[in-house]
């Protein structure tokens, strides 16, 4: 899916796509905008599978991004910069988690990054895992296979998940407690 306007998703999933990016906004224009909602087991031929931001805005909040070779890359394009704010969210599985390349504006807290044969976060040096609720650590899906298959798993959390009310303090669930990691969490996450 290629966004060159507006994308506002709640409770997207996108699962098997074998056609390149998952979601790609390319321009100065594009504004992503996804809550609750899943990306999983894309494999294309380019090489970055999950979602793919070239100069453009994203809000990515209550997702879960897994089983992907590259999670989320964020690329400055034709501008100076591409905007990311990244929240309760879970990037797992594949070789990279988030690439970021070029002089970017991220703003990411509270999201799990998690089964990466690479780097959970790229560059080295711009990392933010151990601050601001940022962790690499095992969520713990009901099930989670890494196979390609996105319709297999079942991407909730366990019952003793780690990553449950473990997100954002100002973020609640529906049951009034701190919002779980990832599409199962935060006000939006009844599917």
């Amino acid at each position: 899916m290629q966004v060159g306007g507006q994308l506002s998703a709640t409770r997207l999933q996108i699962l098997q796509n074998t056609g390149g990016y998952a979601v790609a906004g390319y321009v100065s224009s594009a504004r992503i905008t996804m809550q609750n909602s899943i990306v999983n087991g894309n494999r294309g031929t380019v090489g970055i599978d999950g979602l793919y931001l070239s100069a453009a805005v994203a809000e990515i909040i209550n997702s879960t991004i897994v089983d992907h070779e590259h999670g989320l890359v964020v690329d400055v394009g034709e501008l100076d910069s591409s905007d990311l704010t990244l929240q309760n969210s879970i990037i797992g599985g594949g070789d990279f988690g988030l690439l970021l390349y070029g002089s970017n504006v991220i703003d990411v807290s509270y999201t799990w990054f998690f089964g990466h044969s690479g780097w959970d976060w790229y560059p080295a040096e711009s990392n933010q895992i151990g601050t601001r609720g940022n962790v690499s650590q095992d969520p713990e899906f009901v099930e989670f296979t890494a196979d390609a298959v996105g319709d297999n798993d079942d991407l909730q959390l366990a019952v003793l998940s780690p990553a449950v009310d473990a997100g954002d303090p100002a973020v609640l669930d529906s049951d009034g407690t701190t919002s779980d990691v990832g599409a199962y969490g935060g006000v939006e996450a009844a599917w």
